[in-house]
């Protein structure tokens, strides 16, 4: 059987909130991608786990016993990989790799550091506007860094790089970024058609085009 971590997370999310529609926002992907998502949880396991008749959503005797086993997964993936640095239990401070002041992402990173309340005591090893550099650096071991989901696929999915704040932090330390784009609405050039239509294939892979 073959499950994915998002999925489970994915389901753990509807469980709380008993609405696709609110559950997708939770969990920033498209309605239909998540419910995608769910049947695809549903078919590995060979049971149905959400009630779709019944308003608000409910959970299935099978649903109800996998909820338990579901928290319980994640909980020991998260317990299996031992990050380097913690948001507690840490010895001295925890080195920062940060982005520079003025770069986009030290902009977004900053104003969520300011968000939080009784923040770990971080002390900055290095600052780089490179998001690959920052990336390389916490490969290495050289401290924690706020990176892009997208470019840390891989390195997630092999257990190279963990999450610093864990599944009870997320909501606390994990930003997102919304990204707009706008077009004319008229008939744009070849080239410039055919990337919006690659846009628009995306979009119906999970982003959202507004």
């Amino acid at each position: 059987m073959n499950l994915e971590t998002k999925w489970l997370e994915d389901f753990l999310a509807l469980a709380e909130l008993r609405n696709f529609s609110r559950a997708a926002q939770h969990r920033n992907v498209t309605q239909p991608a998540f419910s995608r998502r769910i049947r695809s949880l549903e078919h590995a396991l060979g049971v149905e786990l959400i009630d779709r008749t019944t308003t608000p959503l409910a959970l299935t005797p099978e649903g109800r016993l996998f909820h338990t086993t579901a928290r319980n997964l994640l909980r020991q993936m998260d317990d299996g990989v031992q990050p380097l640095f913690r948001l507690s239990g840490q010895l001295g401070s925890i080195p920062l790799l940060g982005y520079s002041p003025g770069a986009f992402m030290g902009r977004q990173v900053n104003g969520l550091l300011r968000k939080i309340d009784n923040l770990p005591r971080f002390q900055p090893v290095m600052e780089s506007s490179l998001t690959n550099l920052l990336k390389v650096m916490a490969l290495k071991g050289g401290g924690i860094a706020w990176l892009p989901g997208y470019a840390i696929v891989d390195e997630l999915a092999s257990g190279q790089l963990v999450d610093f704040a864990g599944l009870d932090q997320r909501e606390k330390y994990w930003g997102y970024i919304e990204i707009k784009l706008y077009r004319n609405d008229v008939r744009l050039h070849a080239g410039a058609e055919r990337f919006w239509s690659a846009l628009g294939k995306r979009c119906q892979r999970g982003w959202l085009l507004t």
